[in-house]
């Protein structure tokens, strides 16, 4: 009797904590192990509430922006991202990576269909948008996002980008033992393939990527009307943002007071039916509330964002070879990502073949080849 009083008692505290557990979820309140980004704090009425983690929460948001934006291509640079920013000791695996990625936690809502409980509303702060959200679930459902093995694509960063000349297929990479010491190679081990199993010298094929790079880079002149051009849309979007700001704080405004009339009229009402109709419409106005809250804290600094971005896109537009030779693996993903439209074929004697660019650099390479018909010369009239 004693063992099986016991084993009530506990399976009832199990239900009445589970229960208290569901009831702060269905209100916003996570109510277990927070992920990356959060810690714990004090509610103030009573229990605990999700704050962001000052230290990692800024490390986190680059990371699922960066995903999102194409800046990391692979769930492992995300884990390599933040295992240089020292939130985990050691490497960090691809599959931790794809937890936070896929977590939607961080854009302000939780969900726990284990207990029925849908996608509600958080109190927690969001770190990101229901949109990049998005976005980064669309790519790790999209075919080709695999993980990467951080040696091999720092010493060989155009593994996978150059093509073999013969067959086109993708070249590979490896060190290889000599005599006194390892020497790289990228190499076709495609079946059938003449080239299959040769060496291409790794020194000789990013040598001939550096000279096709120096020759992408638009004269001065087209960089200089790019720069008026883009200054000029600068000023442009930031008349738009600015009145897209102030519509959208009209709209929240409309909002909280439609939320205070609702609050009103449950506290007002005797009619139960009626009171669970406007409780209804408030839960249904409060994840509306919050993304229009997000929108204008991620639309407060539009003014030093965009400018930021368009001295950004010039540097990197005038000087693609400056950004590849200075920076990291990520920054020489960044070029070969923003600069060529498909990978290049190698040939071991000629180099690389015809680039295909991305529009903005063979729009600019274009308009920089181009002699200007607009001022006539001197004769036709008076200079």
């Amino acid at each position: 009797m004693k063992v099986a009083m016991a084993t009530y008692e506990a399976d009832h505290n199990r239900e009445r904590v589970n229960d208290r557990m569901m009831s702060r979820l269905n209100n916003g309140y996570w109510t277990f192990h927070l992920p990356p980004g959060y810690v714990y704090q004090k509610d103030k009425g009573g229990g605990k509430i999700a704050i962001l983690d000052e230290t990692n929460a800024p490390y986190i948001k680059e990371a699922l922006e960066g995903f999102a934006s194409g800046r990391f291509t692979t769930q492992k640079e995300v884990a390599n991202f933040l295992s240089q920013k020292g939130m985990y000791q050691g490497r960090t695996h691809p599959s931790t990576a794809k937890r936070i990625l896929e977590n939607i936690f961080y854009t302000g809502n939780l969900v726990w269909p284990k207990w029925g409980v849908p996608l509600t509303p958080g109190k927690h702060p969001a770190l990101i948008s229901m949109a990049t959200y998005e976005k980064n679930i669309k790519r790790l459902n999209k075919t080709g996002i695999v993980h990467s093995n951080k040696n091999i694509d720092e010493d060989f960063p155009l593994r996978g980008f150059a093509l073999c000349q013969s067959c086109g297929g993708k070249l590979t990479a490896s060190w290889s033992k000599g005599r006194m010491s390892l020497h790289p190679y990228y190499r076709c081990h495609a079946k059938g393939c003449e080239m299959s199993g040769k060496s291409l010298k790794r020194d000789d094929l990013h040598l001939n990527f550096q000279k096709l790079l120096s020759n992408v880079s638009p004269n001065a002149n087209t960089i200089n009307l790019m720069k008026v051009i883009m200054e000029e849309t600068h000023r442009e979007k930031l008349k738009e943002f600015r009145s897209m700001l102030s519509l959208t704080k009209k709209q929240l405004r409309t909002q909280l007071d439609r939320k205070q009339r609702l609050i009103d009229n449950i506290v007002q009402t005797t009619d139960t039916m009626l009171r669970e109709v406007y409780e209804e419409e408030l839960r249904k106005l409060l994840p509306e509330i919050s993304n229009t809250e997000l929108k204008i804290s991620q639309m407060s600094d539009t003014d030093s964002s965009l400018l930021d971005a368009v001295g950004t896109a010039i540097e990197f537009i005038s000087n693609p070879l400056k950004i590849w030779d200075e920076g990291g693996l990520e920054h020489k993903k960044l070029v070969l990502t923003l600069v060529f439209a498909k990978p290049i074929k190698y040939d071991k004697n000629s180099g690389f073949g015809t680039a295909s660019m991305t529009l903005p650099f063979k729009v600019l390479t274009d308009i920089g080849n181009q002699k200007s018909k607009v001022v006539e010369e001197a004769g036709f009239e008076p200079t």
